[in-house]
């Protein structure tokens, strides 16, 4: 029988090795006894490798790919599609929760290409008591974006120095918190047609400035902060508001004592929530079909969903395991497994993925500039920052 290589993407901290610990350690014959290549690679550089592997026809088998990369590898021609058997292997549609399934169907009507594995939604952390302070309920205080700003405005007169904290030197915090602002604005980054770029039309605008605007509840630091020193900023009690992934809430808590757990919250941002996440998928070049199509059902088995996802700190996708988390009966819990009932990709788009890494680099521009003159005009300088991204966005589809 042969082998089949996998691919996992990881960060530094994390263990390479914990897939296939999970499965040996397994009671279920059928995950201990199964045979697996691990190619692990770093979120750092996962894109240049997977690319490789379309270019080289060769490599893994089948490979864990974040949401904005699939697209570019189905138009390489790199990927074999999921049939329908194969989906009836994983417990056919009803095992996956009704936003993955549309999240799988994203790419072509009637085809899958990928699906989805692990989902990576944002949501914002606080202080139960420092909203008390303000006379606060999250509900309300996060409602939209103009009640979080005026949240935030009457933290500061009830004497808490700094309302929001957000880790605005990471390359992607800054794209991934601010989607949720252009969205409750009724804005967006793509035309729904996915030809024509839309984040400098009004609405858009509307919501990046308001975002900016938080910026007067920041500590003057700020500006330096990773997405590390903001949480741990957070976690020190120094802010009232952050935002975070999934997997912050685990990490926030391990940081806590635990008289001091049940002061921390989980609410939706003042917009729809951004759902990151990663697909797997099957490359073109494997021949080792049966093999492929036995793990791929694995890792859509109950256990493996549980575990590996509680390990890489995301969200499981099928409806057993969300059902599992819910079993808990945290309410901060609750609330990530709610961003997938209002959840937004950040787009479907042809070249989304590169508009995505262009406006992280652009939108740290824009904060750098404002950094520099706090008075200076929001919109203008979004504009002036931005445009080149959307000319040149708009003149790649025109292309096509």
């Amino acid at each position: 029988m042969n082998i089949p290589e996998l691919s996992l993407c990881f960060n530094p901290e994390q263990n390479s090795s914990f897939l296939a610990d999970l499965l040996k350690s397994s009671t279920n014959p059928l995950l201990s006894k199964l045979q697996l290549t691990v190619r692990p690679l770093m979120w750092a550089g996962y894109k240049e490798e997977l690319v490789k592997m379309a270019l080289q026809n060769g490599g893994a088998d089948m490979s864990q790919v974040g949401f904005p990369l699939t697209e570019d590898l189905i138009s390489m021609n790199a990927l074999l599609p999921i049939s329908r058997q194969l989906i009836v292997k994983m417990g056919g549609q009803s095992a996956f929760h009704t936003t993955v399934w549309n999240i799988a169907n994203r790419h072509q009507e009637g085809q899958l290409w990928s699906m989805p594995w692990l989902v990576d939604p944002r949501a914002l952390f606080y202080w139960k008591d420092m909203l008390d302070k303000a006379d606060l309920g999250p509900k309300a205080a996060f409602a939209s974006v103009e009640s979080m700003e005026d949240a935030c405005q009457r933290m500061q007169a009830r004497g808490i120095k700094y309302p929001w904290v957000l880790g605005m030197a990471d390359k992607f915090v800054m794209i991934h918190a601010i989607a949720s602002w252009v969205w409750g604005k009724g804005g967006d980054f793509i035309l729904s047609k996915g030809n024509r770029a839309v984040f400098l039309e009004q609405a858009a605008l509307q919501g990046m400035e308001a975002f900016f605007r938080l910026s007067q509840y920041m500590p003057a630091e700020n500006p330096a902060f990773s997405a590390s020193e903001s949480h741990r900023f957070f976690v020190e009690r120094k802010a009232a508001v952050t935002i975070g992934d999934y997997g912050a809430l685990g990490r926030f808590r391990a940081a806590l004592p635990p008289e001091m757990r049940d002061l921390l919250g989980v609410s939706l941002p003042p917009g729809p929530p951004l759902l990151a996440g990663s697909d797997l998928v099957i490359w073109r070049h494997t021949r080792k079909d049966e093999e492929v199509a036995h793990l791929l059902s694995i890792l859509f088995g109950t256990e493996v969903q549980i575990k590996y996802s509680e390990y890489m700190g995301g969200l499981p996708v099928t409806v057993d395991a969300l059902e599992n988390l819910a079993e808990a009966r945290d309410a901060n819990i609750d609330t990530f497994i709610e961003t997938l009932e209002t959840g937004r990709l950040f787009t479907t788009a042809k070249f989304g993925g590169m508009l995505e890494l262009q406006l992280a680099a652009g939108l740290k521009d824009v904060w750098a500039n404002l950094s520099q003159n706090p008075s200076g005009d929001v919109k203008g300088t979004i504009r002036t920052s931005l445009e080149s991204i959307r000319r040149r966005f708009d003149m790649m589809n025109e292309k096509q």
